[in-house]
């Protein structure tokens, strides 16, 4: 159950704009406005926006692969001065409760080794390491 102050919506095009400031905000990562509106183009894809009294301060983003019955989670973001609160924690269990709620017998995502604070939140909600990827 989410605590009264906070929101969980499905976003759509007219988020794009809230969707790329978490991004900017979260990872420095300038994206443009319609890329929300590109990436529901999918109909596999999900957005969530987590607000806060009206305002968003996270978002989380998946891929349903029915023929594989796992959903792949991706762009976990907070905005620093909500992280720590518990927020990510709280996408990540809503998405993986959503997940097992429509059948999906798991959820997978990819993290950079050097994200330390999300292999934390991953591996604190039951997440385990299964591959490494080398890059040159």
């Amino acid at each position: 159950m989410l605590p009264e102050f906070l929101t969980l919506i499905s976003a759509s095009e007219e988020n794009g704009s809230e969707y790329a400031q978490i991004m900017l905000q979260s990872f420095g990562d300038f994206l443009e406005a319609d890329i929300l509106e590109k990436m529901l183009e999918d109909p596999s894809v999900r957005v969530w926006l987590l607000r806060k009294e009206e305002k968003s301060i996270g978002c989380i983003s998946f891929q349903l692969k029915e023929i594989h019955k796992t959903g792949y989670i991706f762009n976990v973001a907070v905005i620093p001065e909500e992280q720590k609160k518990g927020c990510g924690s709280l996408l990540m269990k809503k998405c993986l409760e959503w997940l097992k709620g429509k059948g999906f017998s798991k959820g997978a995502l990819m993290v950079a080794a050097e994200n330390n604070n999300a292999l934390n939140l991953y591996k604190s909600i039951g997440f385990e390491v299964k591959d490494v990827d080398l890059v040159m």
